[in-house]
């Protein structure tokens, strides 16, 4: 009896295992198609206007998407761009988006970026120059504001 219980205990750690890995790959899956939609509304908004979103204030100029009024982003500047809220990515971190970055005070295409900070909720790559192989952030980067 006690080994038949072993083996269902270890049938059970396996699976629990793996489902905890399918999670993962579907909160992946889902930030990264809701960072494609954000990047394409932004695209959008940047060929109707011919301007993006304001990138804020402050010496980062990383702005959190969800919430900071400065960029505009809870405003009026997506509607027609996006047809759901978007704000917080799979593990309840805030997208960001930054418009306008410098890379040494010299404005450096790819640096432009709108990420979610991935499973470690924690953001490493601001810029396409920033990326490492250890880093889990889900970006798509685009030709900045100069």
């Amino acid at each position: 009896l006690l080994v038949v219980i072993a083996i269902i205990g270890i049938l059970a750690t396996i699976v629990l295992a793996a489902i905890s890995r399918a999670r993962e790959r579907a909160r992946i899956i889902k930030a990264t198609a809701e960072v494609k939609t954000l990047y394409q509304a932004l695209i959008h908004y940047n060929i109707d206007t011919n301007t993006w979103p304001s990138c804020g204030v402050g010496s980062s100029n990383f702005e959190d998407m969800s919430t900071d009024p400065e960029i505009g982003w809870n405003n009026s500047w997506k509607v027609g761009y996006i047809d759901r809220e978007i704000t917080n990515d799979p593990w309840g971190t805030p997208y960001y988006y930054d418009g306008c970055p410098t890379i040494g005070f010299e404005c450096t295409p790819g640096s432009s970026s709108v990420c979610s900070a991935g499973p470690d909720r924690g953001y490493e790559s601001f810029n396409e120059a920033d990326m490492t192989a250890n880093d889990d952030d889900i970006c798509r980067y685009f030709e900045p504001q100069c």
